[in-house]
């Protein structure tokens, strides 16, 4: 019988239970406080916290659900970057699941290559070369050729070995490092001489030489750029046999021949190289011309030259390349009459938009608005606006240039008032609108647009509504903005990309503050083009900017459920990181900070460097107390990428505040405000902080400034709040 039920009876009955006896147990101890070896700081914190997010890695592993396994991996490591062996398997769960930009972003930390499997090391190097990140493609390339002895043949090299050492050559060669170039490919030439040496496979073949001519083009430039004469020529020679135009062999053969100090020999070659290229050449090929007989007659060169070029240019009647070469050559020494004639020239043969661009400086220089004006005008009627006419553009908007411009636009219109028909076929309109804009005479510009009526901008109708569209936008011209956007959607002038202007028409009517057609137009956007992801976020972009904080959140998760499995897309994991962001400020202004954090720690395992973030999730601990010392490393990192951002700044003031470094705090927010910041927020901290190190009167000042602050921006809360610490100080004689 239990003894439960042996006491149960004794006391039902009345008679007092017996005695007994229970045998020693250890439970009976006195019992032992457990001491920690440390204290449960912010240091073990976040190491307990790493090996739970380990585990969980390796639960979703095993249920074979490897995206978030992933995430939980690349969570554990940010939260014990001591844990070396974590680091190289982010990798290799990323390289497994394909996700290679992800993986790179990580390679910034990994100290020791070695650690990575040759095949992982290999795929990294090659996608890294592909997306152009030249400096970690070639760091990886160098830890995947470790293991090939710097005396060994290329004849027992590895095929695999072979491309990697090409790549790196070519990278070299475009990171203007020829030495580097030339050694690398000094490696693999018997390969390149003897392509069945690599192996019978054609494919292989192919994949280390791709277009023969070419290779062997690349790798004659390394050696006469890192100074191998001989080396060079004997690729050259190569690339004629597998087929590059003899003419061009010529012309590098004078380049070989220059850099052997032979110019006699360098103009044979070229003399023959113009012969058979039929009497035309492109623009260097006169560049090299000029250095030969500056090498062979010294201070006399130049007549020789502008004699020679000017009858060849007559000679060669089609060619626009050689005219455009002579007006670049006499602008240079200031021959400004000379050089617009041969820019015009060039431009009646086709030239390209920098002969555009020359003609119309030189005009502008001489004061020529008609001239000017036609130069314009036939720009725009060949899809050429100012924004493309590199410098020109920003020496129009110069003030210096009002006058000039002023009569340019009275030519402009003197000309549309004669003949309407004429200026639009001519594009005067258009080049007159453009001008406009670019000075900043948006009436002017808007009269233009208005006065041409239902003519369409001539072949660049596209790119004359975005550039002009965003132009009006960054200066602030919304409505004006929107007009155009809504004329362009409404008669369809955009044919390529439509949804771009649903995208810069929504944008401009929140800037508008018209935030209800906003979302009405965005909602129709995402509706006619369901796919568009730039369309998709655009609804919760104006319901953030509306304040409208929940539905906001709501609209983002949306589109994060539709899109987050695509991830061989950068351009779709960069819009994506940008809602994630948004979806966080969406849930702090929605005083749901867990949220907030969690979606800015997803950021930092996909982007574990991105500043916005960093910022961000350090400013949430500095908030609350927490992860200070982790913070100030974020807020530092993020304040390092981007050093005049105000609210990085503020972030770093504000953790060191809450530290109690105040001096520390006082020189960083001091600089936050001196970013010409007008953030209440800021101005806030900066006046706590002046409380602290007892500059009182210059707290007053910041806060009153806050207050004015808070004022204009609707924070009638924080308003309050700064208002209140006035008020007691005041009370007590500050």
């Amino acid at each position: 019988m239990s003894c439960l039920l042996l006491l149960l009876l004794a006391t039902g009955s009345g008679v007092p239970a017996p005695a007994i006896e229970w045998p020693a147990s250890p439970f009976d101890d006195p019992v032992t406080v457990l001491v920690p070896q440390e204290p449960r700081g912010e240091r073990l914190e976040r190491r307990l916290a790493s090996a739970a997010f380990y585990a969980e890695a390796r639960v979703y592993y095993r249920r074979r659900d490897f995206g978030k396994a992933l995430r939980r991996l690349q969570r554990a490591w940010r939260y014990h970057p001591e844990a070396r062996e974590l680091l190289p398997q982010v990798l290799a769960w990323a390289g497994d699941l394909r996700r290679f930009d992800e993986a790179l972003r990580y390679m910034e930390w990994v100290d020791d290559l070695s650690s990575l499997e040759p095949l992982l090391l290999r795929r990294l190097a090659l996608h890294a070369s592909g997306r152009q990140e030249w400096s970690q493609a070639l760091r990886l390339y160098r830890a995947a050729l470790q293991h090939v002895d710097a005396e060994q043949r290329a004849e027992t090299m590895e095929v695999g070995d072979a491309l990697l050492y090409f790549d790196m050559g070519r990278i070299h060669f475009l990171l203007g490092e020829p030495a580097e170039a030339a050694e690398a490919f000094s490696r693999i030439q018997p390969f390149l001489e003897h392509p069945e040496r690599l192996s019978d496979n054609v494919t292989l073949q192919n994949m280390l030489l791709g277009q023969v001519d070419q290779t062997f083009l690349l790798v004659a430039e390394s050696y006469l750029a890192d100074g191998r004469p001989d080396a060079a020529e004997a690729m050259f020679r190569r690339a004629a046999e597998t087929g590059e135009p003899e003419d061009t062999v010529d012309y590098h053969l004078a380049r070989v021949a220059l850099e052997r100090d032979q110019p006699e020999q360098a103009l044979e070659s070229w003399e023959r190289y113009l012969d058979r290229a039929g009497g035309t050449a492109p623009h260097e090929a006169y560049e090299l011309l000029a250095e030969i007989l500056e090498r062979l007659h010294g201070e006399g060169a130049a007549e020789r030259l502008r004699a020679r070029l000017t009858s060849l240019a007559e000679q060669a009647e089609a060619d626009p390349v050689l005219p455009a070469f002579l007006g670049q050559w006499e602008r240079e020494r200031q021959r400004l009459e000379e050089a617009g004639q041969w820019y015009a020239e060039a431009v009646e043969r086709g030239a390209g938009p920098a002969a555009w661009t020359a003609l119309a400086d030189i005009q502008r220089q001489q004061r020529r608005p008609a001239g000017f004006l036609d130069t314009l005008a036939r720009a725009v009627r060949e899809g050429l606006l100012l924004s493309e006419l590199g410098e020109l553009a920003e020496r129009v908007a110069d003030e210096a240039e009002e006058e000039f411009i002023e009569q340019v636009l009275a030519e402009a219109r003197r000309r549309q008032d004669e003949d309407p028909d004429r200026a639009v076929r001519e594009g005067v309109f258009w080049a007159a609108a453009d001008l406009a804009l670019h000075a900043g005479h948006y009436d002017r510009f808007q009269e233009q647009i208005e006065t041409a009526g239902e003519s369409r901008p001539p072949a660049g109708a596209e790119l004359a509504l975005l550039r002009w569209s965003v132009t009006l936008l960054l200066d602030d011209q919304f409505l004006r903005a929107v007009e155009l956007l809504q004329r362009g959607v409404d008669e369809s002038w955009l044919t390529e990309r439509p949804e771009i202007g649903y995208f810069y028409l929504v944008r401009g009517l929140a800037l508008a503050d018209e935030l209800d057609q906003a979302l009405e137009t965005a909602e129709a956007a995402v509706a006619r083009y369901p796919d568009a992801l730039l369309l998709q976020s655009l609804p919760g972009w104006v319901l953030l900017r509306s304040q409208r904080y929940a539905r906001a959140a709501e609209a983002y998760q949306a589109v994060l459920e539709r899109f987050d499995d695509i991830h061989d897309n950068p351009s779709v994991r960069d819009e994506l990181r940008g809602i994630r962001l948004s979806l966080s400020y969406a849930c702090v202004k929605d005083e749901r900070r867990g949220e907030a954090e969690e979606w800015l720690a997803q950021v930092l395992d996909e982007f574990p460097d991105d500043a916005g973030a960093l910022n961000d999730l350090g400013y949430l601990w500095t908030e609350e107390g927490r992860n200070l010392n982790w913070a100030l490393q974020m807020i530092g990192r993020a304040v390092e990428q981007d050093p005049e951002n105000a609210a990085y700044l503020d972030s770093l003031g504000w953790v060191h505040f809450q530290q109690g470094n105040y001096e520390k705090a006082v020189h960083w927010l001091e600089k936050a405000v001196s970013q010409d910041t007008t953030d209440g927020i800021i101005l806030d901290h900066l006046g706590d902080a002046y409380q602290k190190v007892g500059q009182l009167e210059k707290a007053l000042e910041a806060w009153r400034r806050a207050v004015q602050e808070f004022e204009e921006q609707g924070e009638t809360s924080l308003r309050d709040a700064t208002r209140k610490k006035i008020e007691q100080y005041e009370q007590n004689g500050m």
